[in-house]
C-alpha cells in the first residue's frame, strides 16, 4: 500500500507498505543517495512481508521521484 506524510517542510515523504498491518513493522532506510525503489529495498521488503512482518519502505524527504 503507498501512502504519504507530511515532511518537516511540507513536501511530501512517501511510503509503501508491505505485509499485515497489524504484524510488528520492519522500517526499511535508504542510504544517501539512494531511493525505497533501488536495488533489493523492494526484494526485502517483500521477503520480510512472507515473513510475517509488516514493512515500510519510503523516501527520505527531497529524495526520490518527485510526483
Amino acid at each position: 500500500m503507498e501512502f504519504e506524510v507530511a515532511g518537516s517542510d511540507g513536501r511530501p515523504v512517501r511510503a509503501v507498505s508491505h505485509g499485515d498491518a497489524s504484524a510488528p513493522a520492519v522500517l526499511i532506510a535508504h542510504g544517501f543517495k539512494g531511493f525505497m525503489n533501488w536495488g533489493m529495498f523492494p526484494w526485502l521488503a517483500e521477503r520480510l512481508a512472507e515473513a510475517g512482518l509488516r514493512a515500510v519502505r519510503f523516501d527520505f524527504s527531497h529524495n526520490g521521484v518527485e510526483k
